[in-house]
């Protein structure tokens, strides 16, 4: 799907470390291209839901990526639409991480505030 004007990406102050302290060196340039993709497409992830094990992240969405561990893909970007998910102008990056003990989702949604 392409958009009249692209989004502009935009981080949460500690995402951009997120990349250097949780991601393996290798899987860099995939979060690169990932950053590109949804410029292009930010509806390009799968939506999240509440969980009672991290908060309600449904007005975010995930791209999974990463060396498949068995079960699936081991990192998960983590971002969402603003002002909204109909009419985004914005892509915000909320969290990078490992799936493992559901740590990204954990972080996003501390860094949300939930």
């Amino acid at each position: 799907m392409s958009w009249q004007t692209a989004p502009t990406i935009a981080w949460q102050p500690q995402a951009p470390g997120d990349v250097r302290n949780h991601v393996d060196p290798a899987w860099h340039g995939e979060v690169g291209r990932i950053l590109v993709a949804l410029k292009s497409d930010p509806k390009l992830g799968e939506w999240l839901h509440a969980d009672t094990r991290t908060g309600d992240l449904s007005d975010c969405r995930k791209v999974k990526f990463g060396p498949d561990d068995g079960r699936g893909p081991r990192y998960r970007l983590v971002y969402r639409l603003l002002p909204d998910r109909y009419a985004p102008t914005t892509v915000e990056i909320v969290a990078i991480g490992p799936r493992d003990q559901m740590l990204a989702y954990a972080v996003a949604a501390t860094r949300l505030g939930r």
